[in-house]
């Protein structure tokens, strides 16, 4: 029996949803082809879940119904189209890339959809706070500044970590959030740990607060837009 469903992008290596495959029933996301061509397949720029919810943009609702319809009969999420200008320009790209935090949202506050705005929110200057900080054991961990001092600020335990040697294609570099997943005590990761810092040093933290680093293929490490794992069922 399948543990939970993962929503995965495109990007994400075949070899890696193979893996995920055997623990999971995967969802591949199409991509949303308002924003940029290069994360315009990954989870952590197309959707927030949250409250028992799926929030995503009005048109990629409207594009992409099958999909979400089917998330959200597995697993019982109410699907909240939000209005909004949508881009592959910033700020207007990053509505729904934000870290859930139990119940409140770590996220740039003025760049977050409306519909979002009603949640506790812990605001960041960091617009990207999905892709770059992960939450796990209740930790934020992250190697983004922004976000370290945010979730200090707020009484949020924090664990930074390298953000070096991440490849994300058509950029510099890609983010630890966006490599990985976190399902109950395990992480898992878009590559071998070992092939540079950002996953050695998540690996140390992984130890220190008793989880486990699972990775999911070989190679380099890739932001593919992070893992979105949700129960088959949520109590509303």
């Amino acid at each position: 029996m399948k543990k939970a469903i993962a929503i995965v992008g495109e990007s994400m290596p075949a070899e890696a949803v193979k893996t995920l495959r055997k623990d999971f029933h995967v969802i591949i996301l199409p991509r949303d082809n308002y924003i940029a061509p290069e994360v315009s397949s990954h989870p952590d720029m197309i959707l927030t879940v949250f409250d028992a919810k799926i929030f995503c943009h009005k048109s990629y609702a409207e594009n992409n119904g099958s999909v979400l319809g089917e998330i959200s009969r597995l697993c019982g999420l109410d699907i909240i189209p939000c209005e909004g200008k949508r881009s592959e320009k910033y700020p207007e790209d990053v509505a729904f890339n934000v870290l859930t935090m139990g119940d409140s949202l770590l996220g740039k506050a003025d760049s977050m959809a409306e519909e979002l705005k009603v949640y506790p929110i812990v605001s960041t200057r960091q617009g990207y706070a999905g892709c770059t900080s992960l939450f796990a054991a209740g930790h934020v961990i992250s190697a983004d500044p922004a976000i370290l001092k945010s979730a200090r600020e707020n009484n949020i335990p924090t664990e930074e970590v390298s953000g070096e040697g991440i490849i994300l294609d058509g950029y510099d570099k890609g983010f630890i959030g966006g490599a990985c997943g976190v399902f109950g005590t395990s992480v898992y990761i878009c590559g071998s740990p070992d092939t540079c810092s950002a996953g050695i040093s998540l690996n140390e933290v992984c130890r220190k607060l008793g989880l486990q680093l699972i990775s999911l293929c070989e190679g380099l490490i890739l932001d593919v837009g992070g893992i979105k794992f949700v129960p088959f069922s949520i109590e509303k």
